[in-house]
């Protein structure tokens, strides 16, 4: 959570999505809410991906316990807010 306020780029941010990258697939749908919140905070473009794939999975059905429609909102302004933020 302290990564958040690092400078865009920053080695701590990077280090804080590779550590938050795994559980985007886990089987618990609110791991997997709060991994996408946590990378709107430490993320930038390049994880913008990520979250299109977990937004297309969770409404195609990949996932036996899908996160509720309000969330998949929320996971639509998460993708939005990091096509925003530069990786520079």
């Amino acid at each position: 959570q302290a990564a958040q306020h690092e400078v865009a780029g920053s080695p701590i941010k990077r280090e804080a999505v590779k550590a938050l990258i795994p559980f985007l697939v886990s089987d618990h749908p609110k791991m997997r809410e709060v991994t996408a919140v946590a990378l709107s905070f430490v993320g930038d473009e390049r994880e913008a991906a990520l979250i299109s794939k977990l937004l297309n999975e969770e409404q195609n059905g990949k996932y036996t316990k899908p996160n509720s429609g309000e969330v998949i909102e929320h996971f639509k302004a998460i993708l939005a807010k990091l096509k925003m933020v530069s990786s520079k």
